[in-house]
């Protein structure tokens, strides 16, 4: 009987109560919770304490720089996998399944694939349709609630590694002039929008952030330094006017030939579609984010220190200001 494989998971938060629970359930129970890596980038509502089995890794807060926590992780990532088989990297609102056609858990797709370098997810915005669906509602699966997507070429990332990489800043490639990977059984959800109210009262917490001033020179994370809720929702694309939703495919097969020009050099990011999709039938049940358990089974790995593994990567990136 083939081993299994044994897979890390990280993300970084910044104050983070709604969505980093939700994280560690979603990766804990797919990958066990003592493989989780959460660097707490000073956080100061409580809400990186109590996370169980997770390896938590604490990080005095500094001024935020997108070029300095790609290189960081990349680093972590490099380390991880001496002693894991694979990595995952994702932002806490973000989530990764197998397309439920395959049959197949997250961990049973990776363990039945051939090997790999790395592989870019297949990304979507899950859309709250305000007019018509309720605040989100814990206990039930989230595409029951949401039942509709836009495909995002931005969000296509390549998130999950068997090879050392080192990331660009967003996560949405890796340097060396690879190409992506596209697995389209990968999917990767971004949750961001998930909820209307949850995302006005993160946007009020990410405008009190701090960037270093290379990352404001290259206008990284621009989207969150906008003091008007109003012209953040208009930047990212919602709320969404209730004749795109009415216009929406009803399929995601339009993907494929997307990625097809995309990769054949007929269409360039810039001018990729946002396709707004009503969710596919066999989805509704696939991603359930519930509330973590009360007991976290596992424990972290003998002999891994993740504060030294994070203080060592730390020590070789140099500060952005």
């Amino acid at each position: 009987m083939t081993p299994a494989m044994k897979i890390a998971a990280i993300t970084m938060a910044f104050d983070e109560p709604f969505f980093l629970p939700l994280w560690i359930r979603h990766y804990g129970e797919a990958f066990g919770y003592e493989n989780l890596y959460v660097i707490d980038d000073g956080s100061t509502d409580g809400s990186a304490q109590g996370l169980g089995a997770a390896n938590v890794m604490r990080r005095p807060r500094v001024p935020f720089d997108d070029q300095e926590r790609a290189d960081l992780i990349s680093l972590i990532e490099i380390e991880l996998l001496r002693t894991n088989d694979a990595v995952v990297y994702t932002d806490t609102d973000e989530f990764i399944i197998a397309d439920p056609s395959t049959g197949k858990t997250l961990r049973e797709y990776l363990e039945a694939e051939p090997e790999f370098d790395f592989k870019t997810m297949i990304g979507f915005n899950v859309l709250h349709r305000t007019g018509t669906e309720a605040p989100f509602d814990m206990s039930l699966p989230v595409f029951r609630q949401r039942h509709f997507i836009q495909f995002s070429i931005g969000y296509s990332k390549p998130l999950i590694t068997r090879t050392p990489v080192r990331w660009f800043p967003g996560f949405h490639g890796v340097r060396g002039g690879s190409r992506p990977r596209f697995d389209s059984n990968l999917l990767l959800f971004h949750l961001r929008m998930l909820d209307m109210d949850v995302m006005l009262e993160r946007l009020r917490v990410r405008n009190g952030v701090q960037f270093s001033s290379r990352s404001l020179e290259k206008n990284h994370g621009f989207h969150f330094r906008q003091p008007v809720a109003a012209d953040h929702l208009r930047m990212i694309g919602h709320p969404i006017a209730d004749e795109e939703f009415l216009a929406a495919r009803t399929n995601i097969d339009f993907v494929g030939p997307l990625l097809g020009d995309y990769m054949a050099g007929r269409i360039g990011v810039q001018q990729m579609p946002e396709v707004i999709a009503e969710v596919p039938a066999r989805f509704a049940d696939a991603l359930v984010l519930g509330h973590p358990p009360k007991v976290v089974r596992g424990a972290a790995p003998p002999g891994v220190n993740a504060q030294g593994l994070l203080e060592g990567a730390m020590s070789l990136v140099p500060r952005a200001r």
